[in-house]
């Protein structure tokens, strides 16, 4: 009964010893991506800062690259050399433009550029009246040397873009010494757990095969034992396979060994690599062996490929020595893992990744060619119409020059059509990138301008204190200049008209809303509320292209959530969207 006993016991501690390597190669995984995710999240940060960088120094190139075009024009006058300052002007231009949109959300970095585009655009403002003049024939002021006033103006301007690259360069020293030290943890945590599985695993084979050999009383314990793991080693979807340490021949491989290789198992005991692979192949995995075997530690193979019966397929393959009482090397275990499909998956979403991303560019390209295109035209009407006006009023009718105000009106329409549906397509493509919001200062901000608009009008404004959510700051941005704008519109025939910004609870989940006492809607037609160029009001009541709605639902989408309305003509219209899962509690409103 003792030697009974103490089989259980041996079973019992083994069947603990395999749940440990299971529990262990699952905290693994989970571990590995979790640092894949901070890796991927450390090289974004790298490569904003990276281009911060290169912004920054293709505005200095560009304003330079002017200065130099600017001169060569004063001297000769060539078209071409005004060509090449007008595009460098632009550069520096876009460059600038596109720092501030990197640095969005600093607060800091956002003041430093602030100074940077000062400056750039008095150097460019300064280059464009000496062009001018010299257009108009009145000098050629700056075809000589540049003057010391010049010389100070640009020294301020390196100053300042040195100063705003300051910050982003230590970053970049910081986030990629954090790259390599998450690197670093991914790689000692993918080995010490791989370790750790193969341990535990190797423990139980051998204790089952120790003590079915000493413990002839407990055979059929250890035997049960025995299938056991053997049920669990043959239906992993890993290969598993062990060879001899001497001739490193198979001495045995599971079900999902023989599928992955093709051959039945019968034909693989007993033999070596170099029966069954090609001699460059056997020669790798036999010399991977031995290094296995002469470490006497777990060898980590992240990739291989292997010719099968079903063609070459590649694996991630751990392999570890295992040893006899007198600790030599006896056997070699090992475990692939086919990675032939994820490795495919990934190549096929890089080049899906650079393809949309070669298309995300063609389209904008795309949108802002045909937006300057229509915008072209749209100027030589305005223009005409107006000369047309100003020049020939006797040759028209008193019918014909009535229609000219039209057309010139509709001409702006079709423009700011134009803006708004390129607004929309950015919105569309943009990123989202969340972070602690506090939407009662976006709020502010945005009625106050509003104000401005609409001075001589008595509009009463509550927000609500503390609205804090994760979310886009520069996106949420836009979300409220539209529905405050829509509300300080449809109030326009209220006096004093009423505005609120709160939040509540809708099904559980955190929600904010705009609500108005104006023109209201009715509700039978709230489904065409967000779509582009639905509107609901004559546009000679209410002006509009149409828009705004349709964007605000394209933010709050992009965010995973959504944005609803409720309404009644002549009561009013409250807007309502989530940001997150978090649930919330209703402040009440402070006028303002």
């Amino acid at each position: 009964m003792g030697k009974r006993t103490r089989a259980r016991e041996h079973l019992r501690w083994e069947t603990v010893g395999l749940a440990v390597s299971i529990a262990s190669a699952v905290g693994v995984a989970a571990t590995s991506y979790r640092t894949t995710q901070a890796l991927a999240t450390v090289a974004s940060e790298v490569d904003r800062t990276h281009r911060t960088i290169e912004a920054l120094d293709a505005v200095i190139n560009a304003v330079g690259a002017a200065g130099n075009a600017r001169r060569t024009f004063l001297f000769g006058g060539e078209g071409v050399d005004l060509e090449r300052f007008d595009a460098s002007a632009a550069t520096a231009r876009s460059a600038l433009a596109q720092a501030r949109e990197l640095a969005a959300g600093d607060a800091e970095a956002s003041s430093r550029l602030e100074r940077v585009g000062a400056l750039v655009d008095v150097r460019l403002a300064a280059l464009e009246d000496s062009v001018t003049r010299r257009q108009r024939g009145l000098g050629d002021d700056g075809a000589d040397a540049p003057s010391r006033a010049e010389t100070e103006l640009m020294t301020a301007l390196r100053g300042a873009v040195v100063d705003a690259t300051s910050d982003p360069r230590r970053l970049l020293v910081d986030q990629e010494a954090r790259a390599e030290g998450t690197a670093a943890l991914a790689k000692h945590v993918d080995l010490v757990g791989t370790a750790l599985s193969l341990v535990v695993l190797v423990f139980a084979f051998t204790s089952v095969r120790r003590d079915a050999a000493r413990e002839r009383a407990a055979r059929r314990d250890a035997d049960e034992a025995t299938r056991f793991l053997d049920s669990v080693v043959e239906n992993l979807p890993a290969m598993v396979f062990m060879k001899e340490a001497e001739g490193l021949r198979f001495e045995r491989i599971n079900r999902a060994g023989e599928e992955l290789l093709g051959v039945p198992r019968g034909e693989l005991l007993g033999k070596s690599d170099h029966d069954f692979f090609p001699e460059e192949q056997a020669r790798f995995f036999e010399a991977k062996d031995r290094q296995t075997l002469a470490r006497a530690d777990v060898v980590d193979i992240p990739e291989e490929p292997i010719e099968t019966k079903t063609g070459r397929r590649w694996l991630h393959t751990r392999k570890v020595p295992l040893f006899d009482g007198d600790g030599a090397p006896r056997y070699l275990l090992g475990i692939s893992e086919d990675i032939t499909a994820r490795k495919a998956n990934a190549e096929a979403l890089q080049a899906a990744k650079e393809k949309a991303e070669a298309v995300s560019r063609e389209l904008e390209a795309f949108s802002y060619s045909v937006a300057h295109d229509l915008r072209t035209p749209l100027r030589s009407i305005d223009g005409f119409t107006r000369a047309l006006m100003e020049d020939n009023p006797e040759a028209l009718s008193d019918v014909g020059r009535s229609h000219l105000p039209r057309v010139i009106a509709a001409t702006q329409r079709m423009a700011t059509l134009i803006d708004d549906l390129l607004m929309l397509s950015r919105i569309s493509r943009a990123s989202v990138e969340p972070e602690e919001v506090d939407l009662s200062a976006i709020a502010t901000e945005s009625a106050a301008g509003l104000r401005l608009t609409a001075f001589e009008r008595d509009v009463r404004v509550a927000i609500a204190p503390a609205l804090k959510t994760r979310g886009d700051p520069r996106l949420l941005r836009i979300v409220f200049d539209n529905l405050l704008d829509n509300a300080f519109k449809f109030t326009a025939a209220r006096s004093p008209a009423h505005i609120e910004v709160g939040e509540t609870i809708e099904d559980g989940r955190q929600a904010f809303f705009v609500r108005d006492d104006g023109a209201g809607f009715d509700g039978r037609y709230v489904h065409k509320l967000f779509g582009a160029f639905q509107r609901l009001h004559d546009v000679r009541e209410y002006p509009g292209t149409g828009i705004g709605l349709a964007t605000v639902q394209r933010i709050v989408s992009r965010h995973g959530c959504r944005v609803w309305a409720r309404g009644e003509p002549g009561r009013g219209a409250t807007f309502t969207f989530t940001l997150s899962g978090e649930h919330a509690t209703n402040r009440p409103p402070v006028e303002g």
